[in-house]
């Protein structure tokens, strides 16, 4: 080979080296931007204003565990009963409990979350104690509207968050357990 075809070898894998690594650098700082914002996102869950929230969705939570189907938050999701005004913060309250979760998943979706991150901080301590009421609503609404397209966006969304959620927690138990599932 003559010292040329040398050269030029060694400046194409020098070349692919630089790209191999402005490649990893900027796949790491994609990651550590999608963490920073869900890092946002968890300041803002555990906000004053989102703590009020919070604090009102689970005092309703409440009420469900006993009443079940007779409880005001039914009553007013299945249209049984006209129960909030639409500028009751009760109802407000549920509305970004609800869209926040459902915004978690689309975030997820799109990629401009990490997800695993997002499930770890977001599912499992904080989700799961809405889940059972969360899916309470979804059944009311469901009933009342079956038309998928007329209904709120976070019937889907939450369903979804949940699927990917429970995957999450399936795929950590196995590396638990060492399954490489």
């Amino acid at each position: 080979m003559p010292p040329t075809s040398y050269i030029s070898l060694a400046a194409l894998l020098v070349a692919i080296i630089a790209l191999w690594n402005t490649y990893r650098s900027t796949k790491r700082q994609e990651l550590i931007a999608k963490r920073r914002y869900v890092a946002d996102l968890h300041e803002k869950w555990w906000s004053e204003d989102m703590a009020k929230k919070r604090y009102l969705v689970w005092t309703e939570l409440e009420k469900w565990k006993e009443l079940k189907n007779n409880s005001p938050a039914i009553k007013h999701f299945s249209k049984t009963e006209e129960i909030w005004s639409l500028d009751s913060d009760v109802l407000r309250a549920h509305a970004r409990i609800l869209f926040f979760f459902s915004d978690l998943n689309r975030l997820i979706e799109h990629q401009i979350i990490d997800e695993s991150m997002t499930l770890e901080i977001f599912g499992v301590p904080q989700y799961d104690w809405f889940r059972p009421y969360f899916q309470a609503i979804r059944l009311a609404v469901k009933q009342i509207e079956p038309d998928k397209d007329r209904q709120p966006r976070y019937i889907d969304e939450t369903q979804s968050f949940e699927q990917k959620l429970d995957s999450w927690k399936y795929r950590k138990s196995s590396k638990k357990w060492g399954l490489n599932l």
